[in-house]
């Protein structure tokens, strides 16, 4: 018997998708805010990558973070009504989770770093 998708659900999936995309570009983002060849012109990166990185890194974390919440908040209330999700639901939960992380561990340690060798705290080579 075939189940029938309900609005939720495609809501969940498209939040899903869409939480990968943008976690994705979080960490790529993180990785460049946090290499100093990145802010100069002799790093060959264009000007208008840096200007969306700079302009667009913040909101697309704190964005990245919300939906991550609303799908685990989703997750967990469907566990609690019985309902089964698919292992790719939770898988992809995870990799949310793991791209957040690495994300936020990028920039910690960039600030530690930047820490020990007293540099100023939020220092990318600029």
């Amino acid at each position: 018997m075939k189940r029938e998708q309900t609005p939720a659900a495609a809501m969940a999936l498209l939040a899903v998708i869409l939480n990968m995309i943008l976690g994705l570009a979080t960490l790529c983002g993180a990785i460049l805010r946090e290499t100093p060849l990145f802010w100069k012109n002799s790093g060959g990166f264009p000007i208008w990558l840096r200007e969306t990185v700079q302009v667009f890194f913040y909101p697309g974390l704190a964005l990245s973070l919300l939906l991550t919440a609303w799908v685990t908040m989703l997750l967990f209330k469907s566990a609690q009504r019985g309902n089964r999700l698919g292992a790719g639901f939770w898988l992809s939960w995870l990799l949310q989770i793991a791209l957040i992380l690495g994300a936020l561990t990028i920039m910690s340690w960039n600030n530690i770093s930047n820490l020990m060798e007293d540099a100023p705290l939020h220092q990318h080579g600029l």
